[in-house]
């Protein structure tokens, strides 16, 4: 994605490309990559963000994405100068939602309190800073926060519709994995509670949002499968939103196993990312080392034989190699193949009658 988004004119497809990478780092990425992956997303978003062009979109959508994968503290440091100063970036307006967006990550890594959050929510006392507010509150790594987050969500219907999407967003962060999954197994006995007590949208929110999607380790995805084998009269929606989590968490599974297998991810001195070795080459390079140079592969088939060819009457149809071939070395027409079945030929249409004609006058 380095390699080629800096160069992509399209602020829709640029954002969507933000969130693929970072959806993949979320979930896809091995545990034992993730810091590596995560270092380098972050330096390339920040070299993008310093070489975009001053106050354009393209800047901004950087802005944002840098500030989505911050996490060491060089990073982090240069987000809260931004945010409040000396720091600055030539044509990188810091309006609200930049800020807000800029203080999420220094909430959920510490660097900022509870009294910092209240102060920024005074410059920017409207529903919308509210809704960033308790996001960033609910973020913070603590346990004692994630269980006041858990409480207010699970176990209390006060907040609005709006804040329990703010804090289940704050309380699910892909950094915070250990301080989460003791909340695995409380999800799987609070949501038919939930779903009977509660609204159909916040029953939604609640379900999506909490499930165990960051747990890495076979515990999550087996106490589903456990839960949908217990609970086969639960009402279908309910069923049908733990199935979706359920293989979105299985799904990930196999790319981190996939990820797994592959070599850590390196960069070169160029500044690109270096490509992992195809293993389709690996042949050729092991018959280059032998000295054997380069050996075509048996073709495996008929169409692959060079030579005269004529139209095939397999199922598959395609090509295959003439069989009559000259003593002079050219190939000799062929008549088309004879046809498998053979064809009826069409019924004469029936005459129709004239009343009066072929009866004596």
């Amino acid at each position: 994605m380095l390699e080629h988004a800096g160069r992509e004119s399209g602020i829709g497809v640029l954002q969507v490309l933000h969130a693929w990478a970072r959806t993949a780092l979320v979930h896809y990425v091995v545990p034992a990559h993730r810091d590596e992956a995560g270092r380098a997303l972050a330096q390339g978003a920040l070299a993008e963000l310093r070489a975009a062009e001053p106050g354009g979109s393209a800047q901004l959508t950087w802005a944002r994405f840098f500030a989505s994968v911050a996490s060491d503290e060089a990073d982090l440091q240069l987000l809260g100068a931004l945010l409040d100063g000396p720091a600055r970036i030539d044509g990188l307006e810091m309006d609200q939602e930049l800020r807000w967006t800029f203080l999420e990550p220094l909430a959920t890594y510490g660097v900022v309190d509870e009294e910092r959050i209240a102060a920024e929510l005074a410059r920017d006392d409207t529903a919308s800073g509210k809704r960033h507010q308790v996001r960033c509150l609910a973020a913070r790594p603590s346990e004692a926060v994630k269980a006041q987050a858990w409480a207010q969500v699970a176990e209390s219907d006060a907040l609005s519709n709006a804040l329990v999407e703010a804090t289940i967003a704050g309380f699910a962060q892909p950094s915070q994995r250990e301080l989460t999954a003791p909340y695995a197994a409380k999800y799987f006995e609070a949501i038919g509670r939930v779903w009977e007590e509660r609204s159909i949208q916040i029953g939604v929110l609640l379900v999506r949002g909490l499930f165990p999607s960051l747990q890495d380790g076979p515990e999550p995805l087996a106490a589903a499968d456990a839960w949908l084998n217990d609970h086969a009269d639960a009402p279908p929606a309910l069923r049908r939103l733990v199935l979706e989590s359920r293989d979105d968490l299985a799904r990930a599974h196999r790319a981190q196993a996939t990820d797994a297998g592959t070599a850590a991810w390196s960069r070169p001195r160029s500044g690109r990312r270096a490509r992992r070795p195809s293993p389709l080459g690996a042949g050729r390079r092991a018959r280059r080392r032998a000295g054997q140079g380069h050996v075509r592969p048996k073709p495996r088939r008929a169409s692959q034989v060079r030579g005269p060819t004529m139209p095939s009457t397999g199922a598959r149809g395609g090509f295959r190699p003439c069989p009559a071939v000259s003593a002079g070395g050219m190939a000799a027409r062929t008549k088309p193949p004879a046809q498998r079945f053979p064809v009826t030929p069409p019924l004469p249409s029936p005459k129709r009658h004239i009343p009066g004609a072929g009866r004596p006058g």
